[in-house]
């Protein structure tokens, strides 16, 4: 079972549903009856489908309207570390270096991520502990708070994972992305980023109850605090703000 869960109904489906469209044409071209293949792909279609349905009416269902504008003055750096925002986001001071700690969250960049792909439990009202998601997000001036460019930004990233033709520039985070059950911090090839400082991660949501509604937004943009400057492959450094901030 991977990060990001697996499908119950293909799962239940075995060797049948696993089978692929040119593994079935094979066996029929040597003379086999796979009709009772074929009806059981068909079945477990139509199965997925209607789960499909039922989970975007309970997401449509338990949509929490947010509002980015919020944050605006939350931008300005360096903040006060007697804020509430502070203390909410920054959490309990250390026991060392607390000069640092105050220092790096008084001047980090707040940024808007897009959802990837995320943990299905996330985009439904819940009280789960470290429930994983992927983000795409930018560091630049002219992209880090774009909402339509993140949007179509992370629909362009889950095409390129199914599509079969993937840019060289691109390659290796596509591969890395395909794995379910990979944690990666990963800097976005020309082919994606469109001239943007953009990186895609992974990030666990400690508490699930931290999102507005306890849930992903419909839209798929949560803010965060960005604590150090991404590298490649080592673990990103984000703190999420809590959904109270920017709730409509």
């Amino acid at each position: 079972m991977g990060l990001f869960g697996f499908d119950l109904v293909k799962e239940a489906g075995g060797w049948e549903a696993a089978m692929t469209e040119e593994e079935i044409t094979e066996m029929e071209k040597k003379g086999y009856d796979m009709s009772s293949v074929r009806c059981k792909q068909a079945e477990i279609a139509a199965q997925e489908e209607a789960a499909e349905a039922a989970f975007m009416e309970q997401r449509k269902a338990t949509a929490v309207p947010t509002d980015l504008n919020k944050l605006t003055s939350y931008r300005s750096t360096p903040r006060s570390t007697e804020s509430e925002f502070f203390k909410d986001v920054a959490g309990k001071a250390p026991l060392f270096g607390k000069d640092k700690w105050r220092e790096k969250f008084a001047t980090a960049p707040l940024l808007y991520g897009a959802v990837v792909q995320a943990n299905s439990g996330l985009w439904l009202p819940g009280r789960e502990d470290d429930l994983p998601a992927v983000f795409v997000f930018a560091l630049d001036r002219t992209h880090i708070y774009d909402i339509e460019w993140l949007t179509a930004t992370a629909e362009k990233i889950s095409e390129m994972k199914e599509s079969p033709n993937v840019p060289a520039d691109c390659r290796e985070f596509i591969d890395i992305l395909r794995d379910d059950q990979s944690q990666f911090c990963f800097p976005l090839g020309p082919s994606l980023s469109d001239g943007a400082e953009a990186w895609c991660v992974t990030y666990q949501f400690g508490k699930q109850t931290i999102l507005p509604g306890n849930r992903l937004p419909e839209d798929g943009i949560v803010p965060f605090l960005l604590e150090a400057q991404p590298k490649k492959q080592l673990p990103i450094q984000l703190a999420v703000i809590p959904g109270k901030y920017y709730q409509a």
